[in-house]
């Protein structure tokens, strides 16, 4: 099917040309394919019900018709083209001072976003859900971990789980830009 390119680079380049057709050859482009082609697979992950990209490109290669695959792409892309024009911002550059992240053990901040994700998916949030899932993570987190002596270990994971699930659907029904992108300093001359 993807004649000896890797899955994600043959996805990658799909995406990249549909949003160079889309909004011609912007120095935009290569952000939005990154950010994109992490979001179609999440897309997949939870589509599907994949815990991991392996699995994702096990069912790929299952999937039987190239046609059918393409229709699901062209229509989440669609969608995605949609909300990347209502729900991103780009921005010349980052105000404000940076927050002190609290760090998160992998498993956790990895458990967490996968929850997040889903989330979003299921509510129809496609687009930057890396990016919105690893900053939900780091809130419920710092907000949480004060827990973590007070509470036995299940119950606060629960409890970080149940809270990250609402603040993803809490996100879905706002409007508005919910991830900020830095545009590349070649786009501001002149």
């Amino acid at each position: 099917m993807y004649r000896g390119m890797s899955m994600w680079k043959y996805i990658e380049e799909k995406i990249s040309v549909q949003l160079s057709k889309q909004w011609g050859h912007s120095e935009l482009c290569p952000v939005a394919t990154r950010i994109a082609t992490s979001d179609f697979i999440n897309y997949l992950r939870v589509k599907w019900n994949k815990k991991s990209e392996a699995d994702v490109i096990s069912k790929v290669m299952l999937v039987r018709s190239r046609k059918e695959f393409h229709f699901l792409f062209k229509c989440w892309l669609a969608e995605w083209i949609h909300q990347w024009q209502k729900r991103v911002k780009i921005v010349k550059e980052f105000k404000g001072t940076p927050k002190k992240i609290t760090p998160i053990p992998e498993q956790i901040k990895r458990d967490l976003m996968d929850a997040a994700i889903f989330t979003m998916i299921n509510h129809n949030l496609l687009c930057g859900t890396n990016k919105i899932a690893e900053s939900l993570a780091f809130k419920i987190y710092s907000k949480y971990k004060e827990y973590k002596k007070k509470w036995p270990p299940v119950v606060w994971v629960i409890k970080m789980v149940q809270a990250i699930c609402f603040e993803a659907r809490q996100l879905t029904r706002t409007s508005g830009p919910l991830l900020w992108v830095k545009k590349p300093s070649a786009l501001w001359r002149g």
